[in-house]
């Protein structure tokens, strides 16, 4: 099936998803060398007409957060929609891999009700109807909504409904008069999902038990969103974003004038895996805490290489790759309190510590430096420790046995944590580097 040319134009790079009578492909376009999104549905399965559906609704819509159709096919045996491609990860896997903080959950939420706010500003009123963590992009700060299988027309009049379980209101399976209010209570489900990175299990129409997982003001929020009655639910998505403008502004003022924590790596040699480490920290830090920026802090210029590659550049001079905002160093670089103000965690990547760094690298709340621990390594890790000499340093190594840590610790008297050999994307909650940053922070 891969690289198979679909009515003469669209090459198939690979299925995305697949299941009963339909097939999700990535494609190609081979003369625009642009990426797109294929579905294919039987023509005998019941949801053909969804697809048809979908793609009635989607051509009337114009919205950089929603994917534009592009061409509607069909033939004999199947029907196929195709789609802008958009790019990033589901917001279900984001929150499989992270706890993802309040100001993150208040940013993302912040999004979404505007997009809900195109749709239901339409002179036709477009619902959804499928709102749920996989049918939403995370990329870098931008959010996606996809999957307009189950869209209506508010003035549309149908039978036959689709919804996903627990994310669907009583309105939706009872088969009553769907409003905004129905998407009200899966956007509900969604801020429930980010903040406890589950489904609402509980008796529906039961509050939220009191928790440290948000604040007081976003639980009432979540629970307004999820009445089991739309009568209690808020009226229109708009009253729910100036509602949450309001927790977010009294959040982003308690934390002014508090200085930005700033975190230290350093490494032993070239290619110990210093700016590996730095760039985990800063992931595990922009989920866990809030936003993070990494600084390039030494001349190598390897990161700034990368960026210019790879990274795409902000108006403020400030490149992100795979979501992290990152700064490279280059001649007469400025770090103005202002621009790092921004930012309530920083960290300094100062790849193999100099002498001239080194009371720097110490100003760090918290200072990591990686070292090998294998025999042609040991003599720049024993250099390292004389040029710290601070007990505040924490010292990671790559690569090393049990025995070969042991082994460090009788030859220099070190503590050292076994650095997790693990992908940059951190996957998963209980991966071993997660644990490891939760522990020591």
């Amino acid at each position: 099936m891969q690289n198979d040319l679909w009515f003469g134009k669209y090459r198939i790079q690979k299925v995305l998803k697949r299941h009963e009578d339909t097939i999700v492909y990535l494609a190609e376009h081979i003369s625009l060398h642009s990426l797109c999104i294929l579905k294919k549905i039987d023509k005998k399965s019941p949801l053909c007409r969804g697809l048809y559906q979908e793609a009635k609704v989607l051509s009337s819509l114009h919205h950089p957060s929603i994917p534009c159709v592009f061409d509607f096919i069909e033939t004999e045996s199947f029907t196929c929609l195709i789609l802008q491609y958009l790019p990033g990860k589901t917001l279900l896997s984001v929150c499989q891999s992270f706890d993802i903080s309040e100001k993150l959950i208040l940013s993302y939420a912040i999004l979404l009700c505007d997009i809900l706010k195109y749709l239901h500003s339409q002179k036709q009123p477009v619902l959804h109807l499928d709102i749920k963590p996989s049918n939403l992009l995370i990329s870098e700060s931008e959010l996606y909504l996809i999957d307009f299988g189950s869209a209506i027309r508010k003035s549309d009049i149908r039978k036959d409904f689709f919804g996903t379980r627990w994310f669907a209101p009583p309105e939706q399976y009872e088969q009553s008069i769907l409003d905004e209010r129905t998407d009200i209570y899966a956007f509900g489900m969604v801020l429930y999902y980010m903040v406890f990175g589950q489904e609402y299990t509980r008796r529906k129409g039961e509050n939220i038990e009191e928790n440290n997982r948000c604040s007081k003001e976003l639980s009432a929020v979540i629970n307004r969103c999820l009445m089991l009655k739309k009568t209690i639910r808020y009226s229109s998505i708009m009253e729910i974003k100036k509602r949450l403008l309001q927790i977010q502004q009294k959040q982003n003022k308690a934390g002014e004038g508090k200085a930005s924590a700033s975190y230290s790596v350093s490494g032993s040699q070239r290619h110990i895996g210093c700016t590996h480490f730095a760039i985990k920290l800063c992931k595990f830090l922009k989920y866990q805490y809030g936003n993070c920026l990494y600084i390039e802090s030494n001349p190598t210029r390897a990161v700034c290489d990368m960026l210019t590659e790879n990274g795409r550049l902000n108006s403020d001079g400030i490149y992100e790759y795979e979501g992290i905002p990152m700064l490279p160093f280059y001649e007469g670089r400025i770090l103005s309190d202002e621009m790092l103000s921004k930012y309530k965690h920083i960290v300094y990547d100062y790849g193999v510590l100099r002498e001239e760094y080194r009371e720097d690298f110490l100003k760090g709340k918290h200072c990591f430096t990686v070292v090998g621990a294998k025999d042609w390594e040991i003599t720049n890790t024993k250099q390292q420790q004389n040029l710290l000499k601070s007990s505040k340093v924490i010292y990671l190594a790559n690569f090393i046995t049990t025995k070969e840590q042991a082994k460090l610790l009788r030859a220099m008297n070190l503590q050292i944590e076994r650095l997790p050999y693990e992908s940059i994307t951190l996957t998963g909650k209980t991966s071993e580097t997660m644990k490891m940053l939760r522990d020591i922070l």
